[in-house]
């Protein structure tokens, strides 16, 4: 008889349920607190693999790839191994309905098993806690569980392997189901894509299945966890995905966010969190994500399940938190270095201050930001370029810098050197932006400055949060470079103030040879 049809809404024949019973009768947890414990799946587990072996009316899967993306910790490798085991020797055949029109699974006569990755030392990972989980039930099962293969007893066919080599190798070999390991270290460089490949062809001569069990991918390094993300984004059929990311948290180190993070990682982690009856310790967690030697990338890719591009937050946010001051107020009259960092269109533009006159003291005089609702033809105001410098040059005493490699401004800058220098003493000065020795040079005295306390800021909020969005590459040449992680997310006060503090000492110099009160002020793009 055919399936008997929904019992509820959205309801569909699996063969999950009777593997999920065959995983719990048989498997025991690998390791961890609860080691040696019969295994017993989460709903979120459970839900998962019911979902995986899913079936159409005809009793085909529904799905011939799939992928469990989830944070560290989580249980992905016992989860693969559990999927190896029941795709070994549990009933995920489908062998027809019984009686109530229920799906029947059985044994496959004839299981290929890999457990495959790009390196050897990486095969461990699912291969090591499966070969743990049926130690127990292996007389029962009939199992010889080898170190780097297991096959039946009774010299029945059929096998489960730890692989990982050239693609080239593993062509055509007749495998009915693929655990993927950490496929987010599969890179066009090791081989991954090849591999994987090799793999979706081998697994369609025998409708086989492969699942990839992994951490959130490094967006732009084309791993093969990445290829799946983008292929599950365009809806490719046959393809089951199943990832649920943490809530966005703006600084997740900031010890002010500690409520906020405990609380995404308990909707991330549910039931295997140890406040739930499960084995991971959310508090340990944390502390791993407030170490200084964990990257917020590392923190949102590995802990909060969120696909990110793999940068490094330039400035430290706790060494930028500790370092405002907002009793420095900067005098009317007083010395100081104004940078500009000019841009006409997308960009925003800032106009940032550092006070020449004791210890170095950033605050933001202003920023031009591009209008949400802005149109194609919208340009920063120059007219507010031009008041805020001469709103400066009556305020505080002058020195004026720009950018010699960019030409965008040319015009507002030649304004500068005819009203501020007309006789060339050195007052407006060309800063060489495109120099990647000069840039890298500012960049890594900024950072070490800021970690040694020598200079201070006001906090002020628009500055604050373009030093937050910016993050740490390499130009064409290979040298350190500020760079933004999305278009939307703007940096220009953050190199605006990071190239004024390389020319704090020049601004200081011309007021000393100046003789006369002076401010140094900055152009810069």
């Amino acid at each position: 008889m055919p399936w008997r049809g929904p019992a509820y809404e959205g309801e569909f024949p699996s063969l999950g349920w009777q593997i999920a019973d065959w995983y719990e009768a048989n498997l025991k947890v690998p390791a961890g607190p609860l080691y040696g414990q019969p295994f017993r799946l989460t709903d979120d587990q459970l839900t998962f693999f019911v979902r995986l072996y899913a079936l159409k009316n005809d009793g085909r899967r529904v799905y011939r790839r799939a992928v469990r993306r989830g944070p560290k910790g989580k249980g992905k490798s016992p989860e693969g191994g559990a999927w190896l085991l029941g795709e070994f020797c549990g009933p995920v055949v489908f062998d027809g309905w019984d009686a109530n029109g229920e799906p029947v699974g059985v044994a496959h006569r004839s299981p290929w098993c890999w457990a495959a990755a790009v390196a050897e030392e990486q095969t461990g990972n699912i291969y090591t806690p499966m070969r743990e989980m049926a130690a127990d039930a292996a007389d029962d099962l009939g199992l010889d569980l080898g170190k780097t293969r297991v096959e039946f007893r009774d010299g029945r066919p059929g096998k489960i392997e730890a692989v990982a080599s050239s693609a080239g190798a593993r062509e055509g070999t007749p495998t009915t189901a693929v655990a993927k390991d950490e496929p987010h270290l599969w890179m066009p460089s090791k081989g991954g894509q090849k591999m994987s490949a090799v793999i979706n062809r081998n697994l369609g001569k025998t409708g086989g299945t492969s699942c990839s069990f992994t951490n959130a991918p490094a967006l732009g390094e084309r791993s093969v966890a990445e290829d799946e993300l983008e292929q599950a984004n365009k809806g490719q059929k046959g393809l089951l995905y199943d990832s649920v990311e943490a809530p966005f948290i703006e600084d997740p180190k900031n010890p002010d966010n500690r409520d906020d993070v405990l609380e995404a990682l308990e909707q991330l982690y549910g039931a295997a969190a140890v406040s739930a009856g499960g084995w991971v310790d959310l508090e340990r967690i944390y502390e791993e994500i407030t170490d200084d030697a964990v990257t917020e990338t590392e923190v949102r890719r590995f802990y909060f399940n969120q696909a990110v591009k793999d940068q490094s937050r330039a400035i430290d946010p706790t060494r930028w938190r500790d370092a405002v001051d907002t009793d420095r107020t900067v005098e009317d009259g007083e010395p100081v270095l104004l940078f500009f960092d000019g841009a006409r269109t997308r960009d925003s533009a800032a106009l940032i201050g550092w006070t020449l006159s004791g210890d170095p003291h950033l605050f933001e005089v202003e920023v031009w930001t591009r209008p949400e609702n802005a149109d194609e033809g919208y340009e920063h105001p120059r007219g507010g370029f031009r008041r805020a410098v001469a709103d400066a040059f009556d305020r505080w005493d002058c020195v004026l810098c720009y950018d010699e490699s960019f030409h965008e401004l040319s015009s507002l800058y030649d304004e500068w050197h005819e009203t501020f220098d007309p006789d060339e003493t050195g007052r407006v000065i060309g800063f060489p932006t495109h120099s990647g020795k000069r840039m890298e040079s500012a960049i890594t005295r900024f950072i070490t400055d800021l970690s040694e306390g020598l200079f201070t800021h006001s906090g002020a909020v628009t500055t604050t949060e373009h030093v937050h969005n910016a993050v740490l590459g390499r130009n064409r040449g290979g040298w350190l470079a500020l760079s933004k992680p999305s278009d939307v997310l703007k940096i220009d006060a953050a190199v605006s103030a990071v190239a004024g503090y390389e020319l704090v000492g020049t601004g200081r110099d011309v007021i000393e040879n100046a003789g006369e009160s002076a401010t140094a002020f900055v152009a810069f793009v």
